[in-house]
């Protein structure tokens, strides 16, 4: 009977560790619509994005913009669902782009 039950556990494994693989990237939502603020002092343009209240992000979470991750330094606020960078020196068109979060193997869209 022990064999059976250690089979049964690797099966339950396997089929859990397939399940996840099928489902590629876990898919979490953005609570409201991105922000971008221009800092006239500095000239530089801060998009910001809050995550779903079911949600938290990671220190190694980013930014992307039409697919493609902004560089430079994130920061984290309100409880970790907010998500901030600095793209670029203007505000405008900022949201013809489709912006996400990818954070790890989660995209926030």
């Amino acid at each position: 009977m022990r064999h059976f039950t250690i089979q049964t556990a690797k099966i339950q494994t396997a089929g859990l560790i397939i399940g996840l693989a099928l489902t590629g990237q876990a898919a979490a939502s953005i609570a409201s619509a991105p922000t971008c603020v221009l800092d006239t002092s500095t000239n530089e343009a801060t998009i910001s994005v809050t995550v779903d209240s079911g949600s938290t992000l990671s220190a190694s979470a980013i930014i992307q913009l039409g697919g493609v991750a902004i560089t430079g330094s994130h920061s984290l606020s309100d409880d970790n669902r907010t998500l901030s960078a600095v793209h670029g020196q203007t505000c405008d068109n900022k949201a013809d782009g489709q912006i996400t979060i990818v954070d790890g193997t989660t995209t926030h869209q």
